[in-house]
């Protein structure tokens, strides 16, 4: 649909390069679908303060809601913060220095506010704040999360919502210095050592919050939902694959926090980071998980699945062997040309260990865990997915380990039928041997006959323990 096919003025067409159409900033914003999207027009706001957009794609419609203003506007703050949407803590940012900052996922805001004291003067250290826009949130999961009141997260203190979905989200501010910069500069290093114990650290803060989200909201397995986002997102991306999991019942839906990445933890000591405490920031919803549609109810482990993919792209991101290392007494281990791998998986078994150490034992278990049902590799195929997603949605290249790592899918697959074929004899071993024991207790068979029971049964449980034996430990990446 060209422009003047809409009876909307405001419409435009983004599959074409029309000179002739309205200027339209939507179209610049750095979240916007282009490569997707099919056409977007303006229509009457319902919500004071906001622009209205109705967003076509390939991919489905979507709202989407950008503000008028900022919160350095006193009309435009008043406007948004009396309206009945608004929950949670109310700020007077008279007095306040407002910084609009570059965000990929909306508008955002830096609210410097200083403290005053019970004299009324201000205090040494004042108050900080992000104020966010989100343009496209799907059901409030940044609410969500604030009222799971975990001491971990970053979460919102206040904001809009209107209609289930969160407009507007004041935030306090998280600490400069993320798990990204802090890892990087150890590797770069060579300090193994200490990129270890940052991980352990993610996953024990980690599995606070999922402690926390257990105690909030816990649901049973819920295997074909999570199977058909997953086709869902083959189907969208084209990927040429297919992967499903016989979940364990071990694997239970929570409140996740769905945007996990190394980016958005935060040290809270960046001078020490031996002693520092990490939080988790990003406590909102993005555009792209609209776009993609994330359910809720996933399950813990697909948090830290989010965890170990973003540790994977970073580590190819700095192309080991690393060129100018440091001297032999600066680092307290090496990483030669071979290691990458081996490097990988002992991060990744800092992580588990750290998240298993403070997670519930009934969602971190051998049996979660276990990756002939899926583990926490069917939770990385869903992140490659939606990488595979991202850059299809915005026109970027595939990078080369993602493919290569997609490649791996139908050789795990092959694999582990092989697997199961030895499961099903085992258990075909257990049915023939309790039916001799049945037929022994039935009179029908004599003493003798009914010892074959024994050598079958012992048959069946070394299967089993080979079968066993094949699953992949969840530390070692693929």
């Amino acid at each position: 649909m060209s422009k003047g096919d809409s009876k909307n003025t405001g419409a435009i067409d983004a599959r074409k390069d029309d000179s002739t159409k309205l200027p339209i900033p939507i179209e610049n914003e750095t979240w916007y679908p282009s490569e997707i999207a099919t056409q977007c027009e303006s229509r009457e706001s319902k919500v004071a303060g906001f622009d209205y957009w109705r967003l076509s794609t390939r991919w489905g419609s979507f709202d989407i809601h950008l503000p008028t203003s900022g919160p350095d506007n006193a009309d435009w703050w008043h406007l948004v913060t009396t309206n009945e949407g608004w929950w949670g803590e109310l700020k007077n940012f008279s007095t306040a220095e407002i910084t609009e900052k570059k965000w990929g996922d909306g508008k955002c805001w830096e609210i410097i506010m200083p403290i005053a004291n019970q004299n009324g003067s201000n205090q040494s250290k004042p108050q900080k704040f992000e104020l966010r826009a989100l343009p496209m949130d799907r059901n409030g999961h940044g609410r969500r999360l604030a009222e799971l009141s975990s001491p971990t997260t970053y979460s919102a203190i206040g904001g809009l919502q209107i209609g289930g979905k969160d407009l507007l989200l004041l935030i306090p501010k998280a600490e400069d210095e993320t798990l990204r910069g802090a890892l990087q500069t150890s590797l770069a290093q060579n300090k193994i050592s200490s990129a270890a114990t940052l991980m352990e650290s993610a996953g024990k803060t980690l599995g606070r919050f999922h402690t926390k989200a257990m105690q909030k909201h816990s649901i049973p397995n819920i295997e074909r939902r999570w199977n058909d986002r997953l086709k869902k997102l083959e189907d969208l991306t084209k990927a040429n694959t297919l992967w499903r999991a016989p979940h364990s019942a071990a694997t239970k839906g929570t409140i996740t926090h769905q945007n996990m990445s190394l980016d958005i933890l935060h040290l809270t000591n960046s001078s020490n980071q031996s002693s520092s405490e990490i939080m988790i920031g990003g406590c909102f919803d993005s555009v792209f998980n609209s776009l993609v549609d994330l359910p809720l109810n996933h399950p813990a482990i697909s948090d830290i699945a989010a965890l170990l993919s973003s540790l994977h792209q970073l580590l190819n991101d700095l192309e080991f062997p690393l060129e100018n290392k440091p001297n032999a007494a600066q680092t307290d281990e090496k990483v030669e040309s071979n290691d990458l791998r081996e490097l990988e998986s002992k991060l990744r078994l800092s992580l588990l260990s750290g998240w298993r150490s403070t997670a519930p034992p009934s969602i971190s278990g051998e049996r979660a865990l276990d990756t002939h049902r899926g583990g926490v590799f069917i939770w990385e195929y869903e992140q490659k997915l939606e990488y595979l997603a991202l850059c299809k949605i915005y026109g970027e290249e595939t990078p080369q380990n993602l493919q290569q790592w997609l490649r791996k899918v139908s050789r795990i697959q092959a694999a582990m039928f092989q697997h199961r074929t030895w499961s099903g004899m085992a258990l075909g071993c257990y049915v023939i041997a309790g039916g001799i024991v049945a037929l022994w207790i039935n009179g029908t068979l004599d003493s003798f006959d009914a010892l074959s029971a024994i050598p079958i049964a012992a048959m069946g449980f070394f299967m089993k323990r080979f079968y066993n034996s094949k699953s992949l430990p969840a530390h070692q990446p693929l």
